[in-house]
């Protein structure tokens, strides 16, 4: 007998290790890579909310300026009352775009 033949249980225990270390290994390489994505995904995430707030700020500006329009072109009050809730809501939608901003650390773009 050669000192290297082993008996067939301890081949087949030295090929469950081994295959129970790459399981092992491949999981640890699908929890990196879902923590590194995860990174992306929220930044991705964070660019959209803030791209839905600046066209909804956008479509109320260009409400506000309608009514705007339409006050002096007919001398209608409603449309100064209409006016000044668009404006009061753009308003609130700007100071909630500059605290995302703020929270995700782009104060740069805040100031512009």
């Amino acid at each position: 007998m050669s000192i290297f033949s082993l008996r067939l249980t301890h081949k087949i225990t030295a090929i469950g290790i081994i295959g129970l270390a790459g399981v092992i290994l491949t999981g640890g390489i699908h929890f990196y890579g879902e923590s590194a994505t995860a990174v992306y995904r929220d930044a991705a995430e964070d660019a959209r909310s803030i791209f839905e707030l600046t066209s909804r700020i956008e479509i109320e500006l260009l409400e506000g300026r309608h009514a705007e329009k339409d006050f002096l072109l007919r001398n209608d009050v409603k449309k100064i009352d209409s006016q000044i809730e668009i404006s009061k809501s753009a308003v609130a939608n700007i100071e909630v775009l500059r605290g995302k901003l703020m929270a995700i650390g782009k104060p740069d773009v805040r100031a512009a």
